[in-house]
């Protein structure tokens, strides 16, 4: 309660400017502010494309998904195409092609999205998505939200660890919670952002 509502922090005491929360507030907001723009525009071409791959898939039952489609069907979802090919026709080797072309172009069309490229995506294990993604946010009340409880832990914690420990500890703690959500989805193709795993160890 105290964190959400800081009452009494007009008294805590600190005996240095908290220069390194301040700079990863500015980081961060700076960052999406700058990404926002680009990360709306290229995420409706990606979800335009995984669409019409999508309804190409369903059209013809029996084509073999490639793995940008694999990857992103549930399990009842790959039981109606099983049930699909066993029922229909062979696939013709001209639509197969439309939808290999379709995902080759989602794949190109996902690696221009920031939080795509630069969130941690679990299923493709892309190491160093660990720290980036704790950079990237969804929307402001994302950012915001995370940026007030880093301000009320981090000022704190930098002036009793230091400028060298403290931002140590925020990535650590950063790159644990993203081994978390990796044991939690071990195959999920959707890429983890925001710090909220770096200010969760700090609280």
């Amino acid at each position: 309660m105290f964190l959400i509502f800081p009452t009494g922090h007009e008294q805590v005491t600190a005996r240095r400017w908290p220069v390194i929360s301040i700079l990863l507030v500015v980081v961060n907001v700076l960052l999406f502010a700058a990404l926002k723009p680009l990360e709306d525009s290229r995420t409706a071409e990606a979800d335009q494309l995984l669409g019409s791959a999508v309804a190409q898939l369903k059209k013809h039952p029996s084509l073999t998904p490639p793995p940008c489609l694999e990857a992103r069907l549930s399990d009842s979802g790959r039981e109606k195409l099983a049930q699909a090919r066993s029922k229909g026709a062979p696939a013709a080797p001209a639509q197969q092609a439309i939808l290999d072309d379709l995902c080759q172009r989602v794949e190109v069309a996902l690696k221009r999205v920031p939080s795509y490229r630069y969130g941690y995506r679990p299923a493709d294990r892309n190491l160093w998505g660990m720290l980036t993604h704790q950079f990237l946010h969804g929307g402001w009340l994302h950012l915001l939200g995370n940026m007030w409880f880093l301000w009320l832990t981090g000022y704190v914690l930098e002036d009793g660890w230091g400028r060298l420990a403290f931002p140590a500890f925020y990535l650590f703690a950063g790159v644990v919670g993203a081994l978390g959500h990796h044991l939690a989805e071990p195959h999920s193709p959707v890429p983890l952002i925001g710090a909220s795993g770096a200010i969760a160890g700090l609280m």
